[in-house]
């Protein structure tokens, strides 16, 4: 009997999962969960990456002024 993977899908604002309702349901969202953290902690340092980049090239700006 084939495993059949969750399907995820993004539509607008919302991430839908298509898979069969079974005991596995839990692990899917579980699993979502860990992505969809993981994806948000890159995320915000890659923010604060190019917010640090700026940062810095306006110090330089500013040192730069006389």
């Amino acid at each position: 009997e084939p495993t059949l993977l969750p399907l995820q899908m993004v539509i607008d604002d919302q991430i839908q999962i298509a898979c069969l309702l079974d005991d596995q349901l839990q692990g899917h969202l579980d699993n979502l969960k860990q992505v969809v953290a993981t994806a948000n902690q890159v995320h915000r340092a890659q923010l604060q990456a190019k917010d640090d980049e700026k940062r810095n090239h306006d110090d330089l700006l500013q040192k730069l002024r006389f």
